[in-house]
């Protein structure tokens, strides 16, 4: 019963703030975290990938690409600079 209330209550957080950038861990070291856990591996096993962020798409960060929209552009480098570089993060962006 906890685990479903968690999951519908980052759903909830999701539908009601509809951040335009949303990063899940995708690694084993996250903090906190059991050894060799993946945050994204739970979040996609249990369909809340598939479920929760149908009004999102992945993007897929290179070094050579800014991603966003003109009016607000994300600067990838800034980015993978920002995140923890032995880290690895899944990134979704609202649909438009």
């Amino acid at each position: 019963m906890e685990e479903r209330q968690f999951l519908d209550d980052i759903e909830n957080d999701v539908v009601r703030n509809q951040p335009r950038l949303i990063f899940i861990h995708d690694g084993d070291k996250a903090l906190f975290m059991p050894k060799n856990f993946s945050v994204f591996e739970y979040l996609d096993y249990s369909g809340w990938v598939r479920d929760s962020l149908k009004s999102y798409h992945e993007l897929q960060l290179s070094d050579a690409a800014a991603i966003g929209s003109p009016s607000h552009v994300y600067d990838s480098k800034k980015l993978h600079r920002e995140l923890q570089p032995q880290e690895e993060w899944k990134v979704y962006e609202r649909n438009r």
